[in-house]
C-alpha cells in the first residue's frame, strides 16, 4: 500500500467517525506493510489493523482508541501523545519501541512483547499485561494503577518514578526467561514487583 493509498483510507475513516457510519468506511486493514511511515493528528478511533507492519514508524498525537491492533509489529517504532484508551494490542510487539506521554488506560496488552521498550509518562491505569514480555522494558514516571501484570516476564524491568505500583494486580509473575523456577504467586509475586521498583 502507497502512503497516498492510506492516506486515502485515513480520510475515509475520519468521514466514518464524523457521519457516525453514515458516509466513508471504517479503517480495517491485514497483514500490509506500513513500516518507516510517519502518522500525525490521525483520527483512527475504532480502526482495524490486524498484523500489520508498523516497524520504524512514527506514531505523533494519534488517536487510536477503542482500535483492535492485534498481532501487529511496533518493534523500533517511536510513538509520542498517542491515545489507546481501550485499544486492543493483544500479540503486538513492540520490542525496542518509545512510547511517551501515551494514554493506554484499559488498554490491552495480552502477550504483547515490549523487551528493551522505553515507556514515559504513559498512563497504564487497568491495563491489561497478561503474559506480556516486560523483560529489559524501562517504565519511567508512568501510572500503572490497577494495572494487571499477571504471567507477565519481568526480567530486568525497571520501574523508575512510576505511581500505583502497590495497586498493581498480580496473581504470578516470572522473574526470569525459561525458568519455571522463577515463578512468584499471590503476596510473593507482588512483594517481588514493589522491591523491584524500588531500586
Amino acid at each position: 500500500m502507497t502512503a497516498e493509498q492510506f492516506k486515502y483510507w485515513i480520510r475515509l475513516h475520519q468521514e466514518w467517525l464524523e457521519t457516525k457510519g453514515i458516509d466513508g468506511k471504517q479503517i480495517s486493514l491485514e497483514e500490509i506493510d506500513l513500516s518507516d511511515c510517519v502518522f500525525e493528528h490521525c483520527e483512527l478511533e475504532i480502526a482495524v489493523f490486524i498484523t500489520v507492519n508498523f516497524s520504524k514508524s512514527k506514531f505523533q498525537k494519534v488517536n487510536l482508541s477503542h482500535s483492535t491492533l492485534c498481532d501487529s509489529d511496533f518493534s523500533q517504532a517511536g510513538i509520542s501523545d498517542v491515545n489507546f484508551r481501550k485499544a486492543n494490542l493483544d500479540h503486538a510487539d513492540l520490542t525496542s519501541a518509545t512510547m511517551e506521554n501515551c494514554i493506554a488506560i484499559r488498554g490491552s496488552f495480552s502477550q504483547t512483547g515490549f523487551s528493551y521498550a522505553v515507556l514515559s509518562q504513559c498512563d497504564f491505569t487497568k491495563a491489561f499485561f497478561y503474559e506480556a514480555n516486560l523483560k529489559n522494558a524501562r517504565f519511567q514516571s508512568c501510572n500503572l494503577s490497577y494495572a494487571n501484570l499477571t504471567g507477565a516476564m519481568l526480567e530486568n524491568v525497571l520501574f523508575q518514578d512510576c505511581i500505583g505500583l502497590d495497586t498493581v494486580i498480580v496473581d504470578w509473575l516470572l522473574t526470569r526467561e525459561n525458568d519455571s523456577s522463577s515463578i512468584l504467586k499471590g503476596d510473593d509475586a507482588l512483594s517481588w514487583l514493589l522491591e523491584r521498583a524500588s531500586h
